[in-house]
């Protein structure tokens, strides 16, 4: 759960679509698309619906800090997917591959200072 909401944090913090980084939840049983199932206190059907929450939340930062028309924001928002289909996972990493491909540079170089999304560089 902390990596999800690290990784909420620094993208609700991303100053554009170039610098949100991809939010991939991997789901063949639907766990992050059901809510979990009680009775008598215990857990008969585990899920965590997240599939609302997470676009929601980065949906409310991005347009409080930035206002972004709809194209904008779906920029934003299409770099995230609940899926286990292949072909769906690698249009979303590649929508994020090239600024990937500068950072990985910068890191390899020892100018982890220019990666605009590393925690301390954050404005």
């Amino acid at each position: 759960m902390r990596e999800i909401f690290q990784d909420v944090e620094r993208n609700y913090y991303a100053k554009d679509a170039e610098n949100f980084t991809p939010m991939i939840f991997f789901d063949r049983a639907g766990y992050w698309l059901r809510s979990a199932i009680y009775e008598n206190g215990k857990v008969t059907s585990s899920g965590l619906k997240m599939d609302e929450a997470v676009p929601e939340i980065l949906k409310f930062g991005i347009c409080t800090r930035l206002s972004p028309d709809e194209a904008t924001l779906r920029q934003f928002l299409d770099k995230m997917a609940f899926t286990d289909d292949v072909s769906v996972i690698k249009d979303v990493l590649a929508k994020h591959s090239g600024i990937a491909k500068r950072n990985m540079s910068f890191a390899l170089a020892g100018e982890s200072f220019r990666i605009p999304t590393l925690r301390m560089n954050r404005a």
